[in-house]
């Protein structure tokens, strides 16, 4: 019987290669949001098909509304697609798509930092929307409530400020290499 001995490098070279292996197991995480921009693509069908089909009994402000939560739904999508395209390229491996025709622009170097920042911008965006709508509907939402959206969105308006900030700073501090 032959006895292996492990030595401590051997076992932290093993143990850094299961480590640097168990970034796949957010493979199924990345698969599931793919999956829910299927999700979202048919709630958006089904709601385009009732609004056309309803659109002579719709009065302009329901119309707006509905306008902006398909605008508001497609920003969800388009933040999805940031974390699934950014998070698995930056933590999971990179997706060989340099030469694509159809490749996007702001994932050509995409690091931390800047998709923090875009995700960021994103909800702030989709916060702005929520503003949106509820002062365009202001008849049927209390005016606690919309404040409290406004505070929310100022919130995350600094917070994204900062985020930006934090970014600019790191270029600063490590510009890059030639």
């Amino acid at each position: 019987m032959k006895i292996v001995y492990l030595s401590v490098e051997r076992l932290k070279i093993l143990l850094g290669q299961v480590i640097f292996f168990s970034r796949w197991a957010l493979v199924p995480v990345y698969v599931s949001l793919v999956l829910l921009i299927f999700v979202y693509c048919l709630r958006f069908i089904s709601i385009i098909s009732s609004l056309t089909v309803e659109t002579l009994k719709l009065d302009d402000k329901h119309l707006i509304l509905e306008t902006l939560n398909l605008i508001d739904m497609v920003m969800v999508v388009n933040l999805i697609l940031m974390v699934l395209f950014g998070g698995y390229e930056i933590f999971v491996s990179k997706m060989r798509i340099q030469d694509h025709v159809d490749k996007p622009e702001w994932l050509t170097g995409i690091t931390t930092s800047a998709l923090k920042l875009r995700i960021s911008l994103t909800i702030v965006t989709i916060s702005s929307i929520e503003i949106l709508k509820a002062l365009i509907n202001v008849t049927d939402s209390p005016a606690g409530a919309i404040w409290l959206q406004i505070v929310l969105h100022l919130t995350l308006l600094v917070s994204a400020l900062i985020v930006a900030i934090i970014a600019r700073l790191a270029k600063y501090n490590n510009p890059p290499k030639v």
